[in-house]
């Protein structure tokens, strides 16, 4: 999946689902080619981002960042799988890491069989 020029970064968490949802598709209405959603608080990003989607025709969803610490890795992965295809292929997960071991090792188990998308 290619990004576009223009995207918006929102805290997805302040919103109820009703309001997220329709404010989701009134950025997809102003042109934005992309929405970003934080893990930061109160909500995870990978439900936030399956919500948006499920509202949205065309917006892509990037989580930004999703926080590897905070979820199993193999959870993670089908996630990200089952929300690249739901939406096809517009959802893009991004994880937040400290350690580049802890990176190295998830990246090996998320992509024996697949890339990450």
């Amino acid at each position: 999946m290619k990004l576009g020029k223009l995207a918006a970064w929102v805290l997805f968490y302040a919103f109820d689902a009703r309001n997220g949802a329709a404010f989701a598709q009134r950025v997809e209405r102003w042109g934005y080619d992309a929405i970003w959603i934080p893990e930061a608080h109160g909500r995870d990003p990978l439900i936030g981002a399956s919500w948006i989607l499920a509202n949205t025709t065309m917006l892509k969803v990037a989580t930004g960042v999703a926080n590897i610490y905070a979820r199993d890795s193999l959870a993670t992965v089908n996630a990200q799988y089952a929300l690249a295809e739901q939406s096809e292929d517009v959802f893009c997960l991004e994880l937040e890491y400290r350690t580049s071991l802890l990176l190295k090792d998830f990246a090996v188990i998320s992509t024996k069989n697949r890339s990450l998308r």
